[in-house]
């Protein structure tokens, strides 16, 4: 009994600040719905910082996109700090990325470390290529092997891989000076 209290103490003090999962090695997600809501954020990131850069400067004037993403229904612009009110492209783009976030909510998936070798994988070929083709690549790839199961989630998806495909829309012409996001 005495070994037993000792070896839990031992154990406790081991862990202490680190996440103990149930077979004690990190566990790793096939879904690609954290991999499309990273890519989305990094869209989203990119498009805010060149609709809000000076153009003597060329950095941006304001803060980049933190948690939590939220869409402001008011179109005011802060004449202070010079934002910008979000284009049409920027608030679907959010809206997807919060139709992404509440998917994997749904399902569980904070409960992983990261991405399987197979997502990984995938994540770095897609890195070759343009922002829009990542972006386009990754959402079907989660359409196509049913991650997302909810129907606005769905038609909020369908309706971004259709707008990039679309050469002449707003968003295509949004990403195409835009670097993919870089997965190593």
């Amino acid at each position: 009994m005495v070994t037993i209290l000792l070896v839990s103490a031992l154990c406790a003090q081991a862990t202490l600040g680190a996440t103990v999962y149930p077979t004690g090695v990190p566990m790793y997600s096939d879904s690609f719905i954290p991999a499309a809501a990273q890519v989305v954020y990094h869209v989203i990131e990119y498009a805010k910082d060149l609709n809000n850069s000076d153009p003597r400067t060329g950095k941006s004037v304001h803060q980049s996109l933190k948690i939590p993403l939220e869409i402001s229904d008011n179109n005011n612009t802060d004449e202070v700090r010079g934002t910008k009110p979000l284009t049409r492209t920027q608030k679907q783009l959010l809206n997807l990325h919060n139709a992404l976030i509440r998917e994997a909510k749904l399902q569980g998936l904070a409960k992983y470390q990261g991405f399987s070798e197979d997502v990984l994988s995938f994540l770095r070929e897609t890195s070759k290529t343009t922002s829009g083709e990542q972006l386009r690549m990754v959402l079907q790839e989660a359409l196509s092997r049913g991650h997302i199961q909810r129907g606005d989630t769905k038609d909020v998806t369908e309706k971004v891989i259709a707008d990039l495909d679309d050469s002449d829309s707003e968003l295509c012409k949004t990403m195409t000076n835009l670097k993919p996001l870089q997965y190593v």
